[in-house]
């Protein structure tokens, strides 16, 4: 996306050919784009261009980066397809070519958001967003937290909010700040049986992550007192989050039960 001066790039149910034209050129403008926005869309590419661009092309650092100086990105529903007639074969032009990996830091990004999104992360790059506040990964048919997910800090590290909801992940673990900061993890929605027997060590002094497990199908038993204590900590330090709280839990003959209800003595009863 190379054009001088341009701020917004706003497109929607649009058929994108010749996205990878410049997969390799060096940016011709300085990075100028702040809004970023890409909904239900479908990149055309032949297949033989699309096997000669995986094995034997690698980006160049602006296509491989993108645009620096993005304040919102929002991608939703970003595919990719096959034309009906494939162009003939291509001949392997770049057989020494080598891969780069380059260092991306976007350091005007505040919210980024790709949900209906299904392909795997770009491991040309290594990414750094010192600023970004809100990050949407929903409804990506994830099976497990991504890397930037649970080591959060790393990548992230001034990140309230991070929103895996509406997923398939069934298990989790997410690095606890160092300072005050208190991050809020959306996991509603998701796969999730057995929840970590330590959920209280979320929930530090000079700092706390706060999950929200509703409509999850949880275990009922007595490994979820834990989680108990944890729902009941955060409804007494986050107020503002004590609807998060109404977490419930299913018993073995499908009935649901609320956690925050569940004692020592009845634990057993419900499982």
């Amino acid at each position: 996306m190379r054009a001088r001066s341009l701020k917004v790039f706003d497109i929607h149910n649009c058929i994108i050919r010749g996205f990878y034209d410049e997969y390799e050129d060096p940016a011709n403008y300085t990075d100028s784009i702040v809004d970023l926005k890409m909904t239900n869309c479908v990149i055309e590419e032949t297949q033989n261009d699309h096997i000669d661009r995986t094995l034997h092309r690698y980006p160049s650092e602006s296509f491989a980066c993108g645009q620096k100086s993005v304040v919102v990105v929002d991608i939703r529903n970003l595919t990719s397809t096959f034309p009906r007639l494939p162009s003939g074969p291509k001949m392997d032009q770049h057989q020494n070519a080598t891969q780069t990996k380059y260092s991306c830091t976007y350091n005007h990004l505040i919210h980024y958001e790709e949900t209906f999104q299904y392909g795997q992360e770009n491991d040309s790059t290594v990414n750094y967003y010192p600023v970004l506040n809100v990050v949407t990964f929903s409804s990506n048919n994830l099976t497990s937290v991504p890397e930037k997910g649970r080591n959060w800090p790393a990548y992230f590290p001034a990140l309230k909010v991070l929103d895996l909801s509406n997923n398939s992940i069934a298990e989790f673990d997410f690095v606890i700040p160092n300072e005050n900061h208190t991050l809020y993890v959306d996991l509603r929605k998701n796969s999730i049986v057995d929840v970590l027997m330590n959920m209280t060590s979320y929930l530090r002094d000079d700092g706390a992550v706060v999950i929200d497990l509703r409509e999850n199908p949880i275990r009922c038993g007595c490994n979820i007192l834990d989680l108990k204590e944890y729902l009941m900590q955060i409804s007494e330090r986050f107020p503002e989050w004590k609807q998060g709280t109404e977490v419930y839990c299913k018993t073995k003959d499908q009935k649901t039960r609320r956690i925050v209800d569940i004692t020592m003595e009845t634990c057993h009863d419900v499982m």
